[in-house]
């Protein structure tokens, strides 16, 4: 009986450590399996189901995190795969059918250096899609640049406004994904989006969301009202000044805005209690309480303002107008960023390994007190015997 209750105890503590162990290297595969990614995404489309001929835009983005850096040659849109468009990091067009109806405006080209160049994304390595991590070697590359990421406020290393102009293009639903061609010698790897934003074209005149960024539709409304007053207020977007002052506007009020000496007006068309449709010089959105749109109202490719749609209130719309900045930049210092990464890594691997050790000498412990208590219980067998 003392026999069993001995080996019972033994049975429970080797259960121990070896759950220990495993959980340490579950831990450490976790860890360095999840810490760097590739992403890319397509979202916040003006509208989901615009009608034939109707210009919509959204935001594609390539995310890059920690340390990871690659050789991006140049990105492609692809819708149903049947239409794409290929251009380069700095948004100009390359080639593909869709390019004369896509237009892409550079929202962030951040973090272009020369280092080890690697990244782990889901993509084609030339054989096989899935989820890989590939080095490319040393080169110059993008890589990832602190407070710049797909979940925060100033967009991912790489992002586009995209405007889509869909007058060619037969009604249905089109499912939108972005690539990333990557390669540096004979290092080749192309990086998808996983999920697509999907748009369905209709020929209903019901269907929302006739504006869009970027040069977009315009047109008159039906809900259009003329209004002949003076406007209510007047912004001169000059330099770098940030504009964070709020507008209230009734439906058909006015507001002048001057940029680069170029009067431009916003005037509210319409409005719900949750929405309000607008026309900014030329181009046509309806804004949901809180959202935001970067808009080309000059039409000259490149974004210019942005106007987010603070609330509504006793019949008035509260807006936020800005000037909108591109912001092109290196990481100051990618060797020091480089170098607090791993840091963190070297830190992660050192309480592995501490713990490993722990768990060792605590076996190896237990291990002489077993052999010390078999020979003790060898005698007390001899004595019942």
């Amino acid at each position: 009986m003392i026999r069993n209750i001995l080996l019972n105890k033994k049975g429970k503590q080797e259960k121990i450590i070896s759950f220990l162990l495993t959980a340490i290297i579950i831990l450490i595969i976790f860890i360095f399996g999840t810490v760097h990614a590739v992403n890319l995404y397509v979202h916040s489309a003006s509208s989901t189901s615009p009608t034939v001929g109707n210009t919509i835009y959204f935001i594609s983005e390539l995310d890059i995190l920690q340390s990871e850096g690659i050789p991006i040659q140049n990105l492609t849109l692809e819708l149903n795969s049947t239409y794409n468009c290929t251009f380069y990091p700095n948004a100009t067009e390359i080639t593909g059918d869709a390019c004369d109806s896509l237009n892409f405006s550079l929202l962030n080209l951040l973090g272009y250096f020369e280092e080890t160049l690697w990244g782990y994304g889901y993509g084609y390595d030339g054989s096989s899609w899935g989820t890989a991590n590939t080095t490319f070697g040393i080169g110059y590359g993008y890589g990832a640049v602190t407070g710049y990421n797909y979940t925060g406020t100033n967009y991912s290393e790489l992002a586009y406004n995209v405007t889509w102009n869909t007058n060619s293009f037969a009604t249905g639903t089109y499912n939108i994904y972005l690539y990333a061609n990557v390669a540096l010698g004979s290092h080749y790897f192309k990086y998808k989006s996983e999920t697509p934003l999907n748009i369905t074209v209709s020929t209903s005149s019901d269907s929302s969301g006739g504006g869009g960024g970027g040069g977009g539709g315009g047109g008159s409304d039906e809900n259009e009202t003329e209004d002949t007053n003076d406007p209510d207020e007047t912004l001169i977007l000059s330099g770098d000044v940030f504009f964070d002052e709020e507008y209230e506007l009734a439906n058909g009020e006015i507001v002048n805005i001057t940029l680069d000496k170029e009067n431009i007006t916003l005037k509210v068309i319409s409005l719900t209690q949750e929405s309000a449709k607008v026309k900014i010089g030329e181009i046509i959105i309806t804004l949901d309480i809180s959202d935001s749109r970067d808009l080309d109202v000059n039409e000259d490719g490149k974004m210019d303002i942005i106007v987010q749609l603070k609330g509504i209130s006793d019949g008035k719309a509260t807006f936020s107008i800005s000037e909108f900045k591109i912001d092109i930049r290196k990481p100051s210092n990618p060797l020091k960023r480089a170098f607090k990464t791993n840091i963190i890594l070297a830190i992660v691997i050192i309480i592995c390994i501490v713990g490993i050790v722990v768990v060792l000498t605590l076996r190896k412990k237990w291990l002489q007190k077993k052999a010390i208590r078999d020979i003790e219980i060898q005698k007390i067998l001899k004595k019942l015997h």
